[in-house]
């Protein structure tokens, strides 16, 4: 059973992952913004949810990192919100 503090994670997840929506987003900020030591569990949760989260690595000077977007569907979906909430 999830806590209140994980689904809250995830929610803040969701929200950052919707306000950029389509735009790849490092996996660092969405751990900081939610407040997650385990940002890959919070994104796991929200798949499992029936969101469809995308992630990429990429590799610089010998450093990963890792990104995560909406799938571009969802992405659409979530503009398409955020501009009739406007």
């Amino acid at each position: 059973m999830k806590t209140r503090t994980t689904q809250s994670q995830a929610r803040k997840m969701l929200f950052l992952l919707m306000a950029n929506a389509g735009q790849w987003v490092p996996m660092p900020l969405l751990a900081r913004k939610a407040g997650s030591l385990s940002p890959a569990t919070r994104i796991s949760d929200l798949r499992k949810e029936g969101y469809s989260i995308e992630n990429k690595t990429e590799e610089k000077r010998g450093v990963k990192r890792s990104f995560h977007r909406l799938n571009a569907t969802m992405a659409n979906l979530a503009k398409t919100m955020t501009e009739k909430v406007k």
